[in-house]
């Protein structure tokens, strides 16, 4: 949901941006150039691992601060993860300088970024517990269903257009790995695998597949 006190601060002090899909916000060790508010479109914050791959930490949608370019901004330290438009988008941006002093002066955009500061954390925490605790299959399972919006007694199908290497990044694992299982899970009939989609044809088999989803 749009912050809608938020978005007028932006609006008020900021530029208007403008970002094609697939396009990189801003880069993971660099300094903090602005940071900005989103009105449409969805971007990838995501850090690098070995072997160039990639790990995804979250997701910036319309409305919502950006914890590692607000944090960057604030300590004028280098940006600890990188980011990428998911698809296109546009918003409004402040350059760091001014989002530092305007953080000085307004106390409702200091509570939000604690919001999403606390937000974030948890969600941090829940990542590290579901890495180390849960199978890949389960946690492939779970965000199958999650990510192409079907869920248990859901009537059809839901298609999910991503690659494996999109996903592997999403669940800190190897494409590999995100590869066999997805094979494994075709083999049960939860999904039909075809060329950069996954179709969830069966989404009460698949949820039996995750513990998560049986608890």
């Amino acid at each position: 949901m749009m912050n809608v006190a938020l978005a007028t601060l932006f609006r008020r002090y900021g530029s208007p941006v403008a970002l094609g899909r697939g396009s990189t916000c801003f880069v993971e060790k660099e300094p903090c150039r602005q940071v900005a508010l989103l009105d449409e479109g969805c971007v990838r914050i995501f850090r690098s691992r070995p072997g160039d791959r990639e790990g995804t930490l979250y997701r910036v949608v319309p409305g919502e601060l950006c914890l590692v370019s607000s944090l960057a901004a604030l300590s004028e330290q280098p940006l600890l993860a990188s980011a990428a438009a998911d698809e296109a988008a546009t918003g409004w941006a402040l350059p760091a300088a001014a989002f530092r002093k305007l953080f000085a002066q307004d106390e409702f955009l200091r509570t939000t970024f604690l919001g999403v500061l606390a937000r974030r954390l948890r969600a941090l925490i829940e990542l590290l517990e579901d890495t180390q605790d849960l199978s890949v299959d389960d946690r492939l399972a779970s965000y199958l269903l999650d990510r192409a919006r079907v869920g248990p007694g859901t009537a059809g199908a839901g298609r999910l257009d991503m690659t494996h290497e999109k996903i592997a990044a999403d669940l800190w694992t190897a494409r590999e790995v995100v590869s066999r299982a997805l094979k494994g899970l075709e083999q049960r009939g939860c999904v039909r695998l075809e060329r950069g989609s996954i179709v969830v044809v069966d989404p009460d088999r698949l949820a039996g597949v995750s513990s998560r989803l049986e608890g």
